[in-house]
C-alpha cells in the first residue's frame, strides 16, 4: 500500500503527490483502510478474514481475525477502542464492532443488507447497501434508516463524509457522487476515459476528493465542485 503527502493547496492545478513510504502489508484482497489516533493505521484482508493493524512507520502492530466473517471496509469509531467493519456478501449480514485491546467482535449489528463502503458522522455509522443505497445506523441503538436510496448500488461502492456532505463511489455505474444529507444530488462525475470502476475514496480539509479507479488503475482528484479533475 502506498502512503501518499498532499501539499496543502487551494487550486487543484497545483496539486502534487509525493510518495512517502510503500508498505508491504503481506496479505492479499485488501479492500478498506482506516486512521487510528497515534499515526497508526488498519488494513482488512477479505482472503485472510483479519484487520491488520500499523504502526506509523509501517511495522504491524497486531493482527485481529475476524474468521469466519467476511471483512471489507474499517472505520474508527471516535473517542473508542473500536472499529466498525462491513462484511460484504457474507451470508451473516452484519455490522460488526470489534474492539482493539482484546482483538474481538464484541458485537454483531444485523443489517439484512450486503454492506461495503462505511465511514462514522456524529454518532452513526453511515454504508454502502448493495441494491439499498446509502443507509445509516445509530450505532447505540442499532436503528437503520436509508438517507438515499440507490437500487443500483452495486458491490464494493465506497463512502466517506466531509462537512455537511456524503461523498460515494459506485463501481459498476463508474460513478463518484456528492449529496446533501438531505438527499440532494450536489455533482455526479462519470467519465470512463478517466476513472473506471472507482473504489476507494477520500477527501481532503480544502473539499478536494480524491478516488481510485480499479479498472483504470489509477488515482484521480476531483474539485470541490466536481467540475475539474
Amino acid at each position: 500500500q502506498a502512503q501518499l503527502h498532499v501539499s496543502i493547496v487551494r487550486s487543484i492545478d497545483s496539486i502534487r503527490l509525493d510518495l512517502i513510504r510503500s508498505i508491504d502489508v503481506k496479505k492479499h484482497w485488501l479492500y478498506g483502510c482506516c486512521f487510528l489516533p497515534g499515526g497508526r493505521f488498519a488494513f482488512t484482508s477479505n482472503d485472510d478474514k483479519c484487520i491488520i493493524v500499523m504502526a506509523e512507520d509501517g511495522t504491524v502492530d497486531c493482527q485481529i481475525n475476524v474468521k469466519p466473517r467476511g471483512v471489507i471496509d474499517i472505520t474508527h469509531i471516535p473517542f473508542t477502542n473500536t472499529l466498525a467493519v462491513t462484511t460484504g456478501s457474507d451470508d451473516k449480514r452484519f455490522i460488526n464492532i470489534v474492539n482493539r485491546d482484546t482483538r474481538k467482535i464484541i458485537r454483531y449489528i444485523p443489517t439484512n443488507t450486503k454492506n461495503y463502503g462505511i465511514t462514522y458522522k456524529y454518532g452513526d455509522l453511515i454504508y454502502c447497501a448493495s441494491d439499498v443505497g446509502i443507509c445509516r445506523m445509530n450505532i447505540n441503538s442499532g436503528e437503520i434508516t436509508t438517507i438515499k436510496e440507490i437500487l443500483d448500488m452495486s458491490p464494493f461502492s465506497y463512502i466517506t463524509t466531509h462537512q455537511d456532505k456524503l461523498y460515494y463511489t459506485n463501481f459498476n455505474a463508474h460513478t463518484v457522487t456528492c449529496c446533501s444529507m438531505d438527499r440532494t444530488t450536489k455533482w455526479e462525475f462519470n467519465d470512463k476515459k478517466v476513472l473506471r470502476n472507482p473504489q476507494g475514496i477520500s477527501v481532503d480539509t480544502y473539499g478536494y476528493v480524491y478516488v481510485v479507479g480499479y479498472d483504470s488503475y489509477n488515482l484521480i482528484v476531483i474539485s470541490p465542485d466536481g467540475d475539474r479533475h
